[in-house]
């Protein structure tokens, strides 16, 4: 199998409550992951691949919407971490070539997944085999405080940066996910625990992204983005107003 793509779905609300998504925060968690899925889903045509839902979802309609799909349904364990640690799991267990952890609100543009995958398949051709991709040109990638020097690479489509961060919400080999670094984010991050060490990206995964990290990955972003976190800032140009409107 050339992809596995395994995405958690939850209509329960924003776990993320200190950052209002942009669509505004009226919008129920019910609208956006029927959005954002149907994105990842339109993204994913004419690609060999296995959609795998790990869902606890109590809308009926998005439910019965979800089962209708074709991908193959998990119940989801209650409550983030346990879920997330279901998701870590899968992927690491994958036997596709490619593995994509995407979220429930990550709208996708039309070509996302088939240029992550050609730029990808395009690395491996010239000699990087250990590589990562994030799909979300994050607008804090180009505040003064963040900003660094980066490789910039062309690929297939368009350019790719050579990057440091990202979420969990990445595109790899399937072995990645089995380090350590995605254990300990997943079953940690904003637990009380979690809190009390500090948990998050920058000290967990993004270890894996650096010339100094443990593997060798290199992570790379695309520009422009080619999906959105709907919980966070707005990317620099990309249209996710239009694409929100057509993933209605």
């Amino acid at each position: 199998m050339l992809l596995e793509v395994v995405c958690r779905c939850f209509d329960g609300g924003n776990v993320h409550n200190y950052a209002p998504r942009i669509v505004g925060a009226s919008v129920p968690k019910a609208v956006v992951v029927r959005r954002c899925v149907r994105s990842l889903v339109e993204s994913l045509k004419g690609i060999e691949h296995k959609l795998v839902l790990i869902e606890r979802v109590a809308d009926p309609e998005l439910r019965a919407w979800l089962h209708g799909l074709g991908a193959e349904i998990v119940p989801g364990l209650e409550g983030n971490n346990p879920s997330w640690l279901q998701a870590v799991e899968r992927c690491r267990l994958s036997t596709a070539r490619w593995v994509y952890q995407p979220e429930d609100d990550y709208l996708h543009a039309p070509n996302a997944v088939r240029a992550m995958l050609d730029f990808a398949e395009l690395a491996v051709k010239k000699g990087v085999e250990r590589l990562a991709l994030h799909p979300y040109d994050d607008a804090d990638n180009y505040k003064s405080d963040c900003l660094e020097a980066s490789k910039i690479v062309p690929g297939p489509e368009r350019h790719w940066r050579r990057n440091t961060y990202s979420t969990a919400v990445v595109f790899t080999r399937p072995w990645v996910f089995a380090m350590p670094e995605f254990e300990e984010l997943a079953s940690l991050y904003e637990t009380p625990e979690g809190r009390a060490r500090g948990i998050h990206e920058g000290n967990t995964i993004n270890k894996l992204w650096r010339d100094d990290g443990p593997l060798g990955v290199r992570l790379f972003t695309p520009l422009p983005s080619l999906a959105v976190a709907l919980n966070e800032n707005e990317p620099p140009l990309f249209d996710w107003k239009a694409r929100w409107e057509a993933c209605a």
